[in-house]
Formats: structure tokens, C-alpha cells, sequence
């Protein structure tokens, strides 16, 4: 095949900055939809962290009730009600952070049809220059929200770790202590 001269004003490294273009724009594409699958994954951490902390609480009141039982003393009842104020405490810890964890934020996606539609008199290489910088700063921007979105749910997972001691023991304490006060 032969190559005939193209009647268009490119200079010889356009193609080599549009194919730059290309591949910085693949990649921060690429870039940005592991950001959206990370942000799901985490809402999926965040509702775990609820159910399991939610599941724990309600164990602790069935077994509470059941351990109560009818023929109990009023002190009796009033240490099991005090030993659960921990358990208690640990699940508004799980419930808040998994909700800061879990809420809905606005994410930046580029481009918008509305960006597009307003620079339509840009050429190619201006679009893309202003398209690359604008994924650029979209990708920070989500950035930050997607680590105090890792906090929160690191907190969560921590306070549901610490409502699990605390089920754990008051369970020990509300099992044995009768034995010895009996």
C-alpha cells in the first residue's frame, strides 16, 4: 500500500500526544471503575457490620430474657439490665460508624453530557487535555470520600469486635455469677 499525504494541519507529534491521550485516559477510566467497585464493596462491609452488630444484640436480649427467667430477684434483674449497658453501648458505636461508613455520597464521574455538550467547540486535543485533568481531579476528590468511607468501616469492625467481648462476657458474668451468689 502506499501512503499518500493527508491535507489536514497535524504536526508530526500529534499523534504521539493524541495516543498519550488515549492511554492516560484508558487508564484513569480504568482507575475510576475500581474506585466504584471499591466504594461497593465497601457499603457491602458497612451493612455486614450492622447486621452482625444488630444479630449480637438481639442474642443478648433473648438469652437476657431467658437467663432472667421468673423467680429472679429485683437486684438480680437489675445487674443483668446494667451488664447489657456495654453491649449496648458497642452497638450505637457499630450503628453510627457503619452509617458514616454506609451513606451516600456524591462521587464525581466524568465526563458529564452536559461538560461534553458545552465545549463542543474544542478540538480533539483540547477536549481530551480538559477530559484527562478533569478525571484527574474527580479520581482525588472520590479519593478522599472512598478513605474516610475505609475509616468509618474500620471503626465499625472495631466496635463490633469490642460488642462481641462485652456479649461475651456478661454472658460469662450473668452464667456463672448466680452459681457463686446461689
Amino acid at each position: 500500500m502506499t501512503q499518500h499525504p493527508t491535507h489536514s494541519k497535524h504536526t508530526a507529534s500529534e499523534p504521539s500526544e493524541n495516543s498519550c491521550h488515549d492511554l492516560a485516559f484508558t487508564l484513569l477510566q480504568d482507575c475510576i471503575s475500581v474506585q466504584f467497585n471499591q466504594v461497593d464493596t465497601l457499603d457491602t462491609k458497612a451493612n455486614a457490620a450492622q447486621v452482625s452488630a444488630s444479630t449480637l444484640v438481639g442474642v443478648a436480649l433473648v438469652l437476657q430474657a431467658v437467663l432472667l427467667g421468673g423467680n429472679s430477684t429485683l437486684l438480680h434483674r437489675l445487674f443483668l439490665v446494667v451488664a447489657l449497658l456495654p453491649v449496648l453501648l458497642a452497638y450505637a458505636l457499630v450503628m453510627y460508624y457503619a452509617g458514616k461508613g454506609y451513606n451516600i455520597s456524591d462521587y464525581k464521574r466524568v465526563p458529564t453530557p452536559s461538560t461534553l455538550l458545552h465545549n463542543l467547540h474544542m478540538t480533539e486535543g483540547e477536549m481530551k487535555q480538559a477530559l484527562l485533568e478533569a478525571m484527574g481531579e474527580a479520581f482525588t476528590l472520590n479519593e478522599h470520600k472512598i478513605k474516610e468511607k475505609v475509616r468509618a468501616i474500620a471503626h465499625a469492625n472495631r466496635a463490633l469486635k469490642i460488642e462481641t467481648v462485652f456479649l461475651i462476657v456478661v454472658l460469662l458474668i450473668q452464667t456463672i455469677v448466680p452459681y457463686f451468689l446461689g
